[in-house]
């Protein structure tokens, strides 16, 4: 809450960082052999035709875009 997009991104990306850093291993997974961590980051002044779910629907889309990208990264949506 009360935080621009930039802000949001860069906290984002330090906790992705930091996931990354730890090296946890992942032995089913087909795409690493290590937990990563995609994000999908969305920031917006709500306005009366906004609702909650426009919000989570936002970055749901910025979070499938980071995953076709390549997958452990962060995509700002919007």
């Amino acid at each position: 809450p009360n935080t621009p997009l930039d802000g949001a991104f860069n906290i984002a990306e330090r906790i992705r960082s930091n996931v990354t850093r730890l090296k946890i291993p992942h032995k089913t997974s087909t795409v690493s052999n290590t937990v990563t961590l995609s994000d999908g980051i969305v920031s917006l002044i709500p306005s009366s035709q906004d609702n909650p779910s426009r919000l989570v629907t936002l970055a749901d889309k910025a979070l499938y875009e980071a995953k076709a990208l390549g997958r452990n990264q962060s995509v700002q949506g919007l």
